[in-house]
């Protein structure tokens, strides 16, 4: 049957669970043991909490991850923040790192790089709508995590950004 799903994804760019059971004609319970044996395997990435994708798919879309995501979080924001010193003008930085040292660095700092999906940032936005942040605020620190995650991905830390695949917030 997990032979009958790959041939199945190999022709799909991102599908869900209920995907294949309508294609295979599977029901879900019966699938969704082999989708999480096979994302331990990585066979499959699951990149949203109800969307994968094969992991080839990822390969052929983006440079091959050589670094594999063995650097922490912290390291990964380090590296951003060292070229945005360079590019943003004072002010901006200053708020860059501050948004890390209050918000980011405390939530993510257990994390390395390539552990980070996109639940771990809902989970890390309902936390700051919780702690009062407007809408903007969080935003603005999301938008920061998007870029240190897109640095990584420049990097060749990780295969794909999982801020892409989070919700904005609407103003």
């Amino acid at each position: 049957m997990k032979d009958k799903i790959l041939k199945i994804v190999k022709g799909l760019r991102k599908f869900t669970i209920e995907d294949i059971s309508i294609i295979a004609e599977l029901d879900e319970e019966e699938i969704y043991p082999l989708i999480e044996q096979m994302v331990s395997e990585q066979k499959i990435i699951q990149i949203s909490h109800d969307q994968y994708m094969k992991a080839e798919k990822i390969i052929k879309t983006k440079r091959e991850t050589t670094k594999k995501g063995k650097i922490g979080f912290k390291k990964a924001a380090q590296n951003f923040m060292t070229e945005a010193e360079n590019k943003c003008t004072p002010s901006t930085f200053k708020s860059y790192k501050s948004a890390f040292n209050k918000h980011l660095s405390p939530f993510f700092q257990e994390f390395r790089i390539c552990e980070i999906k996109p639940e771990n940032i809902d989970e890390f936005i309902e936390q700051k709508i919780e702690e009062g942040l407007s809408n903007k605020t969080i935003d603005n620190i999301a938008k920061l995590l998007g870029s240190i995650l897109e640095k990584a991905l420049k990097d060749r830390y990780i295969p794909f950004n999982p801020a892409r695949a989070v919700k904005k917030l609407y103003l």
